[in-house]
């Protein structure tokens, strides 16, 4: 669809309308922005969730502090 919206914005500037070709890509440019911007977000939280949906527990195996699943955690088991 972006591309589609570009080659119509280079179509402007071969026609000799270079004010509507810069203002589409002006357009262009700001949803494509706007997109990528959600798109980190949505990576970020998604990481947060998966984060908190598998929680991590620190525990001393062999004198050495590893993290693992809470999961692996069996109580009393000294």
């Amino acid at each position: 669809m972006f591309l589609l919206l570009i080659a119509a914005a280079i179509i402007y500037f071969t026609l000799g309308e270079p004010k509507d070709g810069a203002i589409m890509l002006v357009f262009v440019v700001a949803i494509i922005s706007i997109e990528v911007i959600q798109e980190w977000r949505t990576d970020k939280t998604l990481k947060a969730l998966r984060d908190l949906s598998a929680p991590r527990i620190i525990v001393l195996r062999d004198g050495i502090e590893k993290v693992i699943n809470s999961s692996e955690l069996v109580p009393g088991g000294m």
